[in-house]
């Protein structure tokens, strides 16, 4: 009786063919195009939250410095050594903390020809009208601290294109000093006057002349907004 033989009838090679090379690659092809999306993602997310860890450093010193100082704020005028940032430097290890953000994440918006921790290059601004240029305010004057806003990343004018002299120091809801949406792929990070920090996505009101976000940088009840006379602290717009 014949037996039927159970090897193929024909020698297997350990070659793939032309069909099965393309079918791999594009195979390849399709995973890596799900996942770098996601691996890109998580990149800038990262950054974001470093940015954050940055800014939760800053609060700290913040609160230091205002403990010291009978609550007087640090004020922001301008001077080498005046700036808001130049008087909480003290209270910290490096201040890297500073600058990071902007060297990583804007490096296109660094200043040339400055040093990396002067005024021009720093990341995060004191809001204009929290921690005003002239002022030294006390923090007790702060109204509703959990929605108001006391830095932020900001912008410079290579970024802007103000005719004002290049001061990331200050952040205010439009004008000159805006916050810098386009550093964390349209978020931004605020840090608040209650200490906690809260990325927010860019969005306009209205018509767009001004950040929908704009009440919550007016901090201090007593300080009229000089785009609009007369106004005081309210807080119509979103919540925060």
């Amino acid at each position: 009786m014949k037996l039927f033989s159970l090897r193929p009838s024909r020698n297997v090679t350990g070659n793939f063919t032309l069909i099965e090379l393309l079918v791999v690659i594009a195979i390849i092809a399709i995973l890596a195009g799900m996942l770098i999306p996601s691996l890109g993602k998580a990149k800038w997310k990262a950054r974001l939250i470093t940015c954050a860890s940055n800014q939760k450093q800053m609060h700290i010193a913040f609160v230091m410095y205002t403990n010291d100082f009978d609550d007087f704020m640090p004020g922001n005028p301008s001077g080498s050594k005046a700036y808001y940032y130049r008087q909480l430097q003290s209270y910290l290890n490096d201040v890297a903390v500073f600058t990071d953000c902007r060297i990583q994440n804007a490096p296109g918006s660094v200043m040339e020809g400055y040093a990396m921790d002067n005024y021009r290059n720093v990341a995060y601004g004191a809001s204009w009208y929290t921690v005003p240029r002239s002022q030294y305010l006390k923090v007790g004057k702060i109204t509703k601290p959990g929605s108001k806003i006391l830095f932020g990343d900001s912008r410079t004018r290579k970024q802007s294109g103000s005719s004002e002299d290049d001061n990331p120091t200050s952040i205010a809801y439009k004008g000159t000093y805006e916050p810098d949406f386009a550093r964390h792929s349209n978020y931004c990070n605020f840090t608040f006057a209650d200490g906690h920090v809260k990325d927010l996505k860019y969005r306009l009101e209205g018509t767009g002349s001004k950040l929908d976000y704009w009440a919550h940088f007016i901090g201090v009840g007593e300080l009229i907004d000089p785009y609009k006379p007369g106004y005081y602290d309210n807080n119509l717009l979103s919540d925060i």
